[in-house]
Parts: C-alpha cells; sequence; structure tokens
C-alpha cells in the first residue's frame, strides 16, 4: 500500500493497510485480503439491492459467479485460493439469507468523513449495512481478516464519530468474519480519549512507516 497525499485514515485502512500490536512488527497483511473484500463488498450491495422477493441463495451464488474476479496469483497456492472462495461463499449464504426479508438498508457501504483537531487527521468510517429499530441504529460490518485487532480498529475510529455527534450511538455493530463465519458485537468505547490516544498512536505508527505524508 502506497503512501497517501495527506492524512486521511478510514477504519478499513486499519483492519487492512497494517497489523499493528508489539509482538507483530507492523506487518503488512496479504493483498488478497483488500481484494477479496473489494469483492464481496459488490456482493453485499448488489444483494441488499433486491426485492425482498428476489432474495435467495441461488441469487447469492449468481452475484458470487458475477462479482468474484479475484486474481489466483495473490494467493498463497490454488489451494488457498479455491479455500477462501468456499469459506467466502458460504459465510455470505449464512448471513445473507438471515437477513432475506430484511426492509432495505438506511445506510448500504456509505463513507463518512470527518476532521478530527487533537490528531490533526480525517477520519473515514465505512459503514456496511445500516437498518434503522425505532430507537437507533443497526450495523453490519463484513471483513476478509482473522486479525485480532481490526475489532479494536473499527471500535476506536467508530467511537470517535459517536462521541462527536457525527454518528448516533449504534443498538448493535455486529462484525462479521467471512473467513471463519465468526459474529462479534463491538462496544462504543466509553472513554472518548482512550480511542484517541489508540487513533494518535496508529496515525504515528504509519507516518513512520510511510503510509502518508507527515502533518
Amino acid at each position: 500500500m502506497g503512501m497517501r497525499d495527506g492524512n486521511v485514515l478510514s477504519d478499513e485502512d486499519m483492519m487492512y493497510g497494517w497489523l499493528c500490536c508489539d509482538r507483530c512488527g507492523n506487518v503488512m497483511p496479504p493483498e488478497w485480503m483488500r481484494a477479496v473484500q473489494n469483492k464481496v463488498n459488490q456482493v453485499i450491495q448488489a444483494y441488499y439491492r433486491l426485492p425482498v422477493e428476489r432474495r435467495s441463495g441461488i441469487r447469492i451464488l449468481e452475484l458470487i459467479g458475477r462479482y468474484w474476479r479475484v486474481d489466483a496469483k495473490l494467493f498463497e497456492s490454488e489451494y488457498h485460493y479455491h479455500e477462501v472462495l468456499l469459506k467466502t461463499t458460504d459465510h455470505l449464504m449464512q448471513y445473507l439469507l438471515n437477513d432475506h426479508r430484511a426492509d432495505p438498508p438506511v445506510f448500504l457501504f456509505e463513507e463518512l468523513h470527518a476532521f478530527i483537531k487533537e490528531l490533526d487527521l480525517s477520519l473515514q468510517l465505512n459503514l456496511h449495512v445500516v437498518h434503522w429499530t425505532p430507537d437507533s441504529l443497526n450495523i453490519k460490518k463484513y471483513v476478509v481478516s482473522d486479525n485480532p485487532y481490526v475489532l479494536d480498529a473499527f471500535k476506536h475510529i467508530i467511537s470517535v464519530f459517536c462521541h462527536r455527534g457525527m454518528l448516533s450511538f449504534p443498538e448493535k455493530i455486529a462484525v462479521i468474519n467471512l473467513l471463519n463465519g465468526s459474529q462479534k458485537t463491538v462496544e462504543i468505547e466509553q472513554d472518548l480519549q482512550k480511542s484517541l490516544d489508540y487513533l494518535r498512536l496508529t496515525k504515528t505508527s504509519l507516518q513512520e512507516n510511510g503510509f502518508f505524508l507527515p502533518g
């Protein structure tokens, strides 16, 4: 991943642009993860745009066949390529069919942007599937990563958006892992300063590793 012009950080940069912890040494993740993420995003968007009566397992398979154009050379082996395809197909079928009667989302792969003065940093939050409830929002985030720090990255960036009034506090945030089929609930960090500190350290580390130009 190359250097960016300006200080713009998205939750998906934090998920797929690097691995951040004291033990991992800021190792760049394999390119196939982001490539697969892009394709499953297309499948999910197309699925939720379908009328309820047209949402089915066959339709999901058709959408995967239409959008899955991922270079097999990005993967460790041909076996790995097919393994990832089978796992993501299985888990897309599982979770999308569970939602086949849901109303159209109020947000579908929407990007929110905000400049955070304390960080001298523009943040971008990618909301995948968002439904209204009577009192709040239900948010679903689909990821293609088994990095345990994905949840932390998403939690802290969405917490800043909520505390700054740029997003209503959601009733539920579900992060769905399309590699292993798990679904985990992310809770908003109540301590805003903790999230700001996390993002400040993230910014410093990414600058040191040439991700974007220093501010």
